[in-house]
């Protein structure tokens, strides 16, 4: 299956991008890879993803702070194969509803007609789709763990050897910045994203 790989970019996260498509670039190297960068909402750039369609298969939405393993392909290609099943992914690890935009999987044909990406009023960025997909299957997300700060989503069929991506989350977009030297969350914040980088660039050199 033809892959398409989406990611938006903040612009303050661009050792974290490389490291997201170096661990595409290994896991699927046929796979093609958009960055989105720029002033536009992670909503929008999602919309925007959907110039790049051309004879793909599958679209996948990868946030800039997520890294993926051998395996990964693997799971979204067997996963979808499963006609009551519309979109696998992510669970959110947040109060609001579906799978997460930062590992979302799905048909080509089905991005091209989801409605809009970006979050309306009581609804954070994709749910909307998600409730759409909802209604031709099931969305099935993977195992998700944080055990070292940061969420790891294993297979659910193959346990710990099976790990398929890591997703740093929470605020790590935030750049180190003066306000860190006096903000204990920032700073904590900052640790978690160095962990992160340092944890990805030992694997993936592997």
């Amino acid at each position: 299956m033809r892959f398409l790989v989406i990611i938006p970019a903040s612009g303050t996260d661009g050792d974290l991008v490389a490291l997201a498509e170096q661990s595409v670039r290994q896991a699927a190297p046929d796979a093609d890879l958009v960055i989105l960068r720029g002033a536009a909402s992670h909503g929008a750039k999602l919309d925007l993803g959907r110039r790049y369609i051309t004879f793909h298969d599958l679209v996948v939405t990868l946030d800039s702070d997520v890294v993926v393993w051998p395996g990964w392909r693997e799971w979204i290609e067997r996963t979808l194969a499963d006609p009551l099943i519309v979109a696998c992914g992510a669970p959110r690890v947040d109060d609001a509803w579906g799978l997460h935009p930062s590992m979302l999987a799905m048909s080509a044909e089905r991005y091209r007609k989801a409605p809009s990406w970006s979050p309306s009023p009581g609804q954070d960025t994709g749910v909307a789709v998600c409730r759409w997909l909802e209604k031709d299957g099931y969305l099935q997300g993977a195992e998700a763990h944080n055990p070292f700060g940061y969420w790891q989503y294993w297979n659910p069929d193959a346990g710990i050897p099976g790990q398929m991506w890591w997703h740093l989350g929470s605020g790590s977009a935030s750049r180190f910045h003066a306000r860190c030297l006096v903000d204990r969350e920032a700073w904590g914040r900052w640790r978690r994203r160095a962990a992160f980088v340092r944890a990805a660039r030992e694997r993936l050199a592997r």
